[in-house]
């Protein structure tokens, strides 16, 4: 057998390459972390420049909720002050906890990471001794960080505010060899002052703000962001596997409202559990908190279906089912921006206009504007996709929304699609305040507000009280009553009476006030019992037993509570009562009260408005 040799190869030697810095700080954690990483040469006199103390650490957060209120920065930059080399980068996150306080802790826990990078990257045992008798001094303008910097083996408080982060910048404090102290430097230095009159330390504060502020935008304009996983992170929780970067409690807390909601909401047929994640339910939380306690109670109440609607008060009293502008039965809480009352629908028309405007001026595509507001303007009554061509990019956004129905739009639950179709729209802008969640913000807060119009003006029709006392309803029951007497005949009436039938009469009550209509219907009633009882007593054989009842003030005749004229069910003695000097007009209304003496009811007075005038005799009408 004979052997051939293959191939050579040189023998193994361990690796000499200077950049064992990086090496050993991409291993140790996700490089998508150091996308925005710069360092000058390899990075090995990071720790001559600890050892000599010649170490400038500085670091700045940004957060710009008019760009996103989901991004947040945070920019660091280490420059040794004998070489002049420097390291500088920034952490980009996107999460729902982002704010300011947020971002400055990306940027402090990032010159931790290199620091504990540097000193596993140094094998020598006598470079770690140097390091324990030494103090690296990192500036913040935060002192949130500081506070927590310096105390790095105290526990994090129940619900600590962006907890992962505060827990890592304690924990990488721990794991570095020499002392870690925080100092607090004022921000922003360069408002007031030139930055060439800057110190140092100041330079690097301003250059760490700017740096932070353009590395976000660039971020939010192109989507790219960091990882959440961090090195060393002891603990994670995740949260429908989402990490939880604040409060655990928090948290969890609003994972099980989520999951409420989607349940209640499913029973009442308001949004079904498939299309409950379509709702762009992230920027609801700021639509509330933008209005006051009182109108937050409202949309509450709304989309309960506890609104007090006549649907939802005659449940439970004698309140009428119907609407009280256009008079339809069922009045319930979709009926509000249905209802086809003319003025109603004029008011409607106008504010569907009012948002169409509002939609272009906030930089709203001509053709999504457009449909929208058709959308709005049919109440329902056609599907979105109907209104556009089965080709057109909006096509799916309008499926999307059928999906969801007209009622939920209404309420100011946008479609995440549609958020989604504003978004680079948003961005070729480039400018502060035109973010695609503020925006959102403010087309939720619109519908919500046109939706309130139209309760306003319900409510006005039905409990506003323009005159007299008495809602514009009310008024109108009078006018349909005094219409609906005046088309009786006077013969119908004694001769004593006819007037308050004829022409002269009928042609004052068109100005006059709903009071006096009201009192004139009181006499016109009064006169038709007097009718009645003078046609009951002809058909009676005899008239019935009368009894005289002497006052110091009148003499009133009554009549036995043995009548046939009074049903036996209820026999009472009506004693009429009338004032002295009184007289017999309008005003008797006020002065005169009847007492009903009733073995079901006992003693009752009531004006003689409500009782008619059946047991009142000729005498009493002349005085």
């Amino acid at each position: 057998m004979s052997t051939f040799l293959h191939s050579t190869t040189p023998a193994f030697n361990p690796s000499t390459n200077p950049s064992t810095f990086l090496t050993t700080l991409l291993s140790n954690s996700d490089p998508s972390l150091w996308s925005n990483l710069q360092i000058d040469g390899y990075g090995s006199w990071l720790i001559d420049a600890i050892n000599n103390e010649s170490l400038d650490i500085c670091n700045d957060g940004s957060y710009m909720p008019d760009l996103s209120r989901t991004a947040c920065s945070g920019a660091f930059i280490l420059r040794c002050r004998k070489s002049n080399r420097e390291i500088k980068g920034c952490f980009t996150d996107n999460s729902h906890d982002a704010d300011n306080y947020r971002g400055e802790l990306l940027g402090s826990i990032a010159p931790l990471m290199l620091l504990r990078a540097a000193f596993l990257s140094c094998p020598d045992p006598s470079v770690h001794d140097d390091a324990s008798v030494s103090t690296i001094c990192l500036h913040c303008d935060n002192r949130g960080v500081v506070l927590h910097g310096n105390d790095p083996h105290s526990p994090l408080k129940d619900g600590q505010n962006q907890a992962d982060l505060v827990r890592l910048l304690k924990s990488y404090s721990r794991l570095i060899p020499c002392t870690i102290e925080w100092v607090h430097i004022k921000g922003h230095s360069d408002r007031h002052t030139s930055f060439n009159d800057l110190s140092p330390l100041q330079q690097l504060n301003v250059r760490c703000d700017k740096l932070a502020k353009s590395t976000l935008q660039h971020s939010i304009s192109s989507n790219t962001f960091m990882s959440s996983t961090f090195p060393d992170e002891d603990i994670v929780v995740a949260v429908d596997s989402l990490k939880a970067r604040s409060s655990i409690k928090s948290s969890i807390y609003k994972h099980r409202g989520k999951k409420t909601a989607r349940d209640l909401f499913s029973r009442g047929y308001k949004i079904c559990p498939d299309v409950f994640d379509l709702v762009y339910w992230e920027c609801m939380g700021g639509v509330m908190n933008d209005f006051p306690k009182t109108f937050q109670d409202w949309v509450t109440r709304h989309i309960s279906d506890f609104n007090g609607c006549n649907w939802y008060l005659s449940r439970f009293t004698s309140t009428e089912n119907v609407c009280p502008s256009c008079g339809r039965d069922n009045e319930d809480t979709a009926h509000i921006t249905r209802c086809l009352d003319p003025t109603r629908t004029t008011l409607y028309n106008d504010d569907v206009s009012h948002l169409k405007s509002w939609l272009i001026s906030n930089h709203t595509p001509q053709e999504l504007a457009d449909l929208i507001s058709n959308y709005l303007l049919h109440r329902g009554s056609r599907l979105m996709s109907s209104l556009t061509h089965s080709t057109s990019s909006l096509y799916e956004l309008a499926s999307t929304q059928d999906r969801l129905g007209f009622d939920n739009l209404i309420v100011g639950r946008l479609p995440r699609l549609l958020i989604q179709v504003m978004t680079p729209i948003l961005a070729k802008l480039n400018r502060q305040g035109q973010s695609p969640d503020l925006w959102a913000r403010k087309l939720s807060r619109e519908l919500l507000l046109f939706t309130h119009k139209q309760w306003t003006y319900r409510n006005t029709v039905k409990h506003y009280k323009p005159s007299e006392g008495k809602t514009v309803a009310e008024h109108n029951h009078i006018d349909l009553q005094v219409q609906s007497l005046l088309s009786l005949s006077p013969s119908r009436l004694l001769p004593q009476h006819r007037h308050l039938l004829s022409d002269q009469t009928a042609a004052s009550l068109t100005t006059s006030t709903s009071t006096n209509k009201q009192f004139w219907m009181a006499d016109l009633q009064s006169a038709l019992d007097e009718t009645a009882l003078v046609l009951r007593l002809k058909r009676k054989c005899h008239l019935p037993q009368q009894s005289i009842i002497h006052n110091s003030q009148t003499q009133t005749t009554v009549s036995n509570i043995n009548s046939p004229l009074f049903p036996p069910k209820h026999r009472a003695t009506i004693i009429t009562r009338m004032a002295k000097g009184a007289s017999w007009h309008n005003q008797r209304l006020f002065d005169c009260q009847v007492q009903i003496v009733s073995r079901k009811f006992g003693r009752v007075s009531l004006p003689i408005a409500w009782c008619g005038c059946s047991a009142l005799g000729g005498k009493e009408r002349q005085e």
